[in-house]
């Protein structure tokens, strides 16, 4: 009988847990740069659900699909999307352009964390804060940033309408419009504080620029705790349509809400005065009340005249 070497078996086992370990570091640092922004593993809910034991919760094939685009599974009625969608306030999550091996590393990143910080109880030793661990992106992910699939995006008309789709669909997570910071800045007036050069640049790959040594980047990047904002697959057309909506954002609802209570103080007595001058009209062009009020008129007119010829005699006496 054929026997295999121990020592074959030893390199064998140490190959494959050495292919485990590259694919942990490789979700790390996808983690890391681009989950991390709504997710933690353990530390409790941010803008999206925790992630520990998320595996456990639903299947791989799932998960890859919803990652890759949430939104289209809430289209299609996967009754699981459109719960989790329902349970976080019905806040969009990004299309993300992993590939099947890049979310599996992020699943597996994902399972390797979970768990792993709770105690006899049952209760979560936290080592570090959300903030701590989102500065904690490796310097190597540029690297690993450009193994990122990205697909040709169909032409698209640059107007408010496509602006506010795309927005929708991929910045409310994070950010607001003259409603205050949430995850990320405030974007009220963005296109006055920066270029649009500059902006294309910074919303395809802020990471890019803040590597690079941009000033501009820099700074925004530690003003907002150096959370990583992660990187898009937008072209440039539809960043400029973003651009636009944001630029031209007004809140509907709003205003038509002023309006309405606008011409609700705007004094009612005149509402009151044209509706009595209206009903008067009405009342008069009736001809059977105008005859009555005629005859009612003439009685008390003769009843006046016969009372002043009464009063005239007694004078006379």
């Amino acid at each position: 009988m054929f026997k295999i070497p121990i020592s074959v078996i030893t390199v064998i086992l140490l190959i494959g847990l050495h292919f485990k370990a590259n694919a942990q570091d490789e979700g790390e640092q996808f983690f890391n740069t681009i989950c991390i922004a709504c997710h933690t593993i353990g530390d409790g809910k941010l803008l999206g659900p925790d992630l520990e034991n998320v595996h456990k919760r639903h299947s791989e094939e799932w998960m890859i699909k919803f990652i890759r685009s949430s939104q289209m599974m809430i289209k299609e009625g996967d009754e699981k999307a459109v719960k989790l969608f329902n349970e976080n306030n019905m806040i969009v999550m990004p299309d993300n352009a992993f590939t099947d091996e890049q979310i599996k590393s992020i699943i597996a990143y994902i399972k390797s964390k979970s768990g792993v910080e709770e105690t006899a109880k049952g209760e979560e030793t936290k080592t570090t804060t959300i903030i701590d661990q989102q500065k904690q992106a490796p310097s190597s992910v540029t690297a690993s940033k450009t193994q990122i699939q990205t697909t040709d995006s169909k032409p698209v008309t640059i107007s408010y309408e496509t602006g506010e789709q795309l927005f929708d669909q991929n910045c409310t997570a994070c950010h607001a419009i003259g409603k205050g910071t949430l995850v990320g800045p405030d974007l009220k007036g963005i296109n006055s504080k920066h270029q649009e050069e500059w902006l294309l640049k910074f919303i395809k790959s802020s990471q890019t620029m803040i590597q690079s040594g941009d000033g501009e980047a820099m700074a925004v990047y530690k003003q907002f705790n150096e959370i990583v904002m992660p990187d898009q697959t937008l072209t440039n057309d539809e960043i400029r349509a973003i651009l636009i909506y944001i630029s031209n954002y007004k809140e509907t609802a709003s205003i038509e809400t002023t309006e309405i209570k606008t011409k609700g103080l705007a004094d009612p007595s005149l509402d009151e005065k044209k509706q009595g001058g209206s009903d008067l009209k009405a009342f008069l062009a009736n001809p059977v009340i105008v005859i009555v009020l005629i005859s009612i008129l003439l009685v008390i007119i003769a009843r006046l005249s016969y009372t002043l010829i009464l009063l005239l005699r007694m004078l006379k006496r």
